[in-house]
């Protein structure tokens, strides 16, 4: 297991996350968006960044690339959810919701990372 790479793909979905937020604020700005489409929008951004986690780690890790997928998808998912609950910024209802997405997508990272180094 490579704690660098899990990190480092961790921040490679925190850049994601990032530019998702974003563009979602922009949208959201500039068109008057149904609650359901925001929400359909906010998973979307969801599994965007732990598609992004996942394939960061996996192009680092040597080994293994969907074990360090799904760990930095489910490491950056956690860390948000424990953030956002910080400063009262967030809604832990779909707490398992959000650790099975970033799970699935983040292992589909992983692999989608790994091979891409060969």
């Amino acid at each position: 297991m490579s704690i660098r790479a899990i990190l480092q793909g961790a921040l490679m979905g925190l850049a994601a996350a990032l530019v998702m937020a974003l563009l979602l604020a922009f949208l959201d700005y500039q068109l008057t968006l149904a609650v359901a489409v925001q929400n359909a929008l906010i998973w979307v951004g969801a599994g965007v960044t732990a598609l992004a986690a996942g394939w960061g780690a996996g192009r680092v890790a040597e080994a293994g690339g969907w074990f360090h997928g799904a760990l930095a998808a489910v490491t950056l998912n956690l860390v948000s959810t424990v953030v956002a609950e910080t400063i009262h910024a967030g809604n832990v209802t779909h707490l398992w919701a959000g650790l099975g997405v970033g799970l699935v997508v983040g292992l589909l990272g992983g692999i989608l990372g790994f091979a891409s180094q060969y």
